[in-house]
């Protein structure tokens, strides 16, 4: 039987976000995945991890790869540092992020060992002192499922920094025309988003 995972504050608040995201979104939001293979090197006596993959980034219909090589102390550290180092000229919120917690559950078994069963990863992230977020993967693989994660983290920041900045256009452009009942709209929408993650600077 598989058990169920409770959801968590955190989970409720990211899928507000999502959906707060969602109903502003267009072609400039970004969708981030990792090509098909990735390469980690593990030294066991520096328990220090390097990770060579292809980061994919689609938006507004072109999709780059952008080659990856980073170190860190495990796969998940590895590539937040080479998420950040590639976002952080364009995204204030990745020098601001902070990992509250991170879990691993066991979801089910198929076999007597209990070798082959998948996982659930949680990361509860926030930025700054703001509200935090859930992210949460399963895979059979703890590290696909890590990195499932992250990319998630990942692109709802960004497309939260995308938000923020078309919402505030729309705003002076709603005050402008003296459209008071979308302002308002506008500006809750807003506020939601602000208590979980900062303007770009």
């Amino acid at each position: 039987m598989t058990p169920t995972l409770k959801p968590l504050h955190s989970d409720l608040l990211r899928q507000e976000m999502t959906e707060a995201v969602s109903k502003y979104k267009d072609d400039s939001f970004v969708r981030l995945s990792l090509g098909r293979e990735v390469k980690l090197t593990e030294d066991i006596v520096s328990q220090e991890t390097t990770i060579e993959c292809i980061l994919q980034h689609e938006s507004q219909g072109a999709k780059n790869l952008i080659p990856i090589k980073s170190s860190g102390h495990g796969p998940v550290n590895a590539l937040c540092s080479a998420m950040i180092e590639v976002f952080k000229k364009d995204y204030t919120f990745t020098s601001k992020l902070n990992l509250i917690e991170f879990k691993i559950d066991t979801l089910r078994t198929r076999t007597r060992l209990r070798t082959d069963a998948p996982v659930s990863t949680t990361f509860i992230v926030a930025v700054e002192n703001r509200s935090p977020l859930s992210f949460r993967s399963e895979s059979t693989s703890i590290v696909e499922a890590s990195m499932s994660s992250v990319l998630q983290m990942f692109e709802l920041y960004i497309n939260m920094s995308k938000t923020l900045d078309k919402v505030q256009r729309l705003m002076d452009d709603y005050a402008k025309r003296n459209r008071g009942d979308l302002y308002t709209k506008s500006m809750s929408d807003l506020a939601r988003m602000i208590s979980c993650t900062c303007y770009n600077s």
